[in-house]
């Protein structure tokens, strides 16, 4: 796209004109080696930022005026709200089967570099780059489907506010770096949120099915911890870029006197100013990890209420068989009994009962009575 000119409506981005947006992609390398030699930037970090798009990784680095940041981005996909709507998924109930959530994540690496020329003093030059190649690596740690849209979703919404002239126009490049990563962590909430959803709805399918429950269901649960154990480690790595950028709105020289290409030092307070915006943003990202942590302890709950289940169900089962065996181990300590061979001399049966005229229908009488009376102590000692 064409570079996007910002005015500035602040008394120093008055005096130092515009900023400028450049929104690019990376289908190959050869085209952020371009931007690179474009933009003076500095050739380690161009080739750090290469390696961070392959392998997918969220961090700062800052080499004299120039920020350079690799961020990763996980959003809903647009399709999931309507999806959401349709099954009558709402803020306040759950009518119908809310959709998996995993499945409706996408990730998106994208290379933010802001820079401007050293005479000015200030960085008035912002490049968002995002990485289109899905293929990356073949990390098994990835949970999630990669996909340019999650980032193109963050963009557009801050493209939008700058249309409608918002507070990003004040700061420049240093405070659209900003709100690029602020909008980046609010992505988050509506995650949380869908999670939510899905977990209390598989809940209540347990309490009402328990094992009958689709194993399917279980095997997503397990899933949703590890997919949100992937998440908790991206907001950790997002709130250190936070840190980085906050130490150096507060850093001062060995007179005391802040640091000229300060984050926002060209700004009225001198990078201060955006310690606010900053310390919102981390709170933010408190909030999230607390969310996760539990949703987390949610979706080990599920699991352990359908452990207790399945433990219940065994020994249930257990304790069928102990009563079965100590029923009928009377009646099979008779036919044992009575079925040896053991004969006298004259080739008559040892036990006299053998050579009675009705001796079965005495033994299955006194079979069916030892029977009756261990059916009977099974079922008081059970009763109480």
């Amino acid at each position: 796209r064409s570079p996007l000119r910002i005015p500035g409506r602040s008394r120093a981005t008055r005096k130092s004109g515009y900023a400028r947006w450049v929104r690019s992609s990376m289908e190959s390398s050869e085209r952020l080696l371009r931007l690179g030699v474009k933009f003076f930037l500095h050739p380690i970090a161009v080739g750090d930022a290469i390696m961070a798009a392959k392998v997918g990784m969220t961090k700062i680095d800052r080499f004299n005026h120039q920020y350079f940041v690799s961020l990763e981005v996980y959003a809903l996909k647009h399709d999931y709200a309507s999806e959401a709507q349709d099954i009558g998924l709402s803020s306040s109930q759950v009518e119908g089967e809310p959709p998996r959530v995993g499945l409706n994540i996408v990730r998106s690496v994208m290379f933010l570099v802001a820079t401007g020329n050293p005479a000015d003093k200030h960085r008035n030059w912002l490049l968002s780059v995002i990485n289109n190649r899905t293929h990356g690596t073949d990390d098994p740690l990835d949970f999630f489907r990669s996909d340019s849209a999650a980032a193109n979703q963050v963009l557009d919404s801050v493209y939008l506010d700058l249309e409608s002239n918002g507070r990003i126009r004040e700061y420049q490049a240093d405070f659209l770096l900003y709100t690029i990563i602020d909008r980046a962590a609010k992505e988050m909430t509506p995650i949380c949120i869908a999670y939510g959803h899905r977990l209390r709805w598989l809940q209540n399918q347990l309490q009402s099915k328990k094992l009958a429950l689709p194993a399917l269901h279980v095997d997503e649960v397990s899933s949703v911890r590890l997919e949100m154990q992937e998440l908790k480690q991206w907001l950790a790595q997002l709130k250190g870029i936070l840190k980085t950028l906050s130490a150096d709105c507060s850093s001062i020289n060995h007179t005391g006197i802040p640091m000229p290409w300060n984050f926002g030092a060209h700004a009225e307070g001198r990078g201060k100013s955006l310690l606010l915006f900053l310390s919102s943003t981390d709170a933010h990202l408190e909030q999230t990890l607390d969310r996760l942590a539990t949703l987390d302890e949610l979706a080990r709950s599920f699991l352990e209420h359908h452990q207790r289940h399945r433990e219940a169900f065994i020994n249930n089962i257990l304790l069928t068989l102990t009563v079965a065996t100590a029923v009928f181990m009377p009646a099979q300590l008779l036919a044992g009994i009575y079925g040896t061979n053991f004969v006298d001399e004259d080739g008559n049966p040892g036990i006299p009962e053998l050579r009675w005229k009705y001796g079965y229908t005495y033994f299955l009488l006194s079979s069916v009575s030892v029977i009756a009376v261990g059916l009977l102590l099974a079922f008081v000692c059970l009763r109480g």
